[in-house]
């Protein structure tokens, strides 16, 4: 590990399962950045495939640059990335921290890009826009918001994304105070938090941190058929209802960020900032506007209900 670092220095957390088939276009991808000022943590989970022996081929190579750490278990995405970023944290301190998946492909700009943003407005958090393609990477959209039903560009960020998220964890970077922020909340149970990347973004709002979003497409989001998730085109009412019906565990992650940051948001809050929201469509205002409502009424039952007993 180097002794001085050139800012912005940049930590890549990967984590892998069984990801032979496309491991080393994103591996490639991410070693030939334009801007070099970066080391690779990559965190395998229990690997059976050629994943690991492509992994150690590429640590041994680029011994200076990549660290690769071996896990028997395999938690899922959640807690890979969660559990690494906390062990990268403790290995060394960099300016920012950012997430990649191993069936990805960065543009070899992304980082140098990134930096340039650093540079001239200095974010705390940063995301950009990808362009998703199939597993032969053929373009099957320009943009993640082009034709998409929930979101639109520029994305900003309120109290809205308590209900849904539509920053992917690739698209992040985040900064050491940020990182520091979640260490110093010493989680021990990721049970209420519903994926890596949505925590992350709701640790930013909850602490106000500056954020950027950066209008280009700096990585190939790949589909195929071996997604744990992915750009998945369901029809319009099947996401409604799937969103709907999951309400609880967005309210049990709402009130475990609450928790940990002492800080109670009303729903009329999330409500307002729904509805003022201009980077939601329409229809996920009107949707989301609904469920800030439903949940905020039953909210208020269960008040009275306690209070009566």
């Amino acid at each position: 590990m180097k002794d001085s670092k050139s800012f912005p220095s940049f930590a890549i957390i990967l984590c892998t399962h069984n990801g032979e088939n496309f491991l080393r276009d994103q591996l490639n991808s991410i070693l030939n950045q334009t801007y070099t000022e970066f080391i690779l943590f990559i965190h395998d989970w229990g690997s059976s495939d050629m994943t690991l022996e492509i992994l150690d081929e590429i640590s041994n190579k680029f011994s200076n640059k990549v660290f690769l750490t071996k896990h028997r278990t395999t938690p899922g995405p959640k807690e890979s990335f969660l559990r690494a970023l906390d062990l990268s944290f403790l290995k060394d301190k960099f300016d920012f921290y950012l997430f990649s998946d191993q069936d990805d492909v960065w543009t070899p700009r992304k980082l140098g890009i990134i930096k340039e943003k650093i540079e001239e407005k200095s974010p705390d958090f940063l995301h950009h826009d990808v362009e998703v393609v199939d597993s032969n990477l053929k373009t099957l959209e320009k943009s993640l918001y082009a034709n998409n039903l929930f979101f639109r560009k520029p994305l900003n960020h309120n109290f809205s994304r308590i209900l849904s998220n539509p920053v992917p964890g690739m698209t992040m970077c985040f900064s050491n105070r940020i990182v520091n922020t979640i260490f110093e909340l010493k989680l021990s149970n990721h049970s209420n938090i519903l994926m890596h990347d949505w925590f992350v973004l709701l640790v930013i709002i909850f602490k106000k941190y500056k954020s950027l979003y950066i209008n280009e497409q700096l990585v190939k989001y790949r589909q195929h058929e071996s997604n744990i998730l992915g750009f998945k085109k369901k029809s319009l009412l099947k996401k409604s209802i799937n969103i709907f019906f999951h309400f609880r565990n967005v309210i049990n992650q709402k009130y475990y960020i609450e928790n940990l940051f002492q800080k109670k948001i009303s729903f009329m809050r999330v409500t307002l900032d729904v509805i003022s929201d201009r980077s939601l469509t329409y229809f996920y205002r009107f949707l989301l506007f609904f469920i800030s409502i439903f949940i905020g009424f039953e909210g208020g039952i269960k008040k009275i209900t306690n209070f009566l007993k």
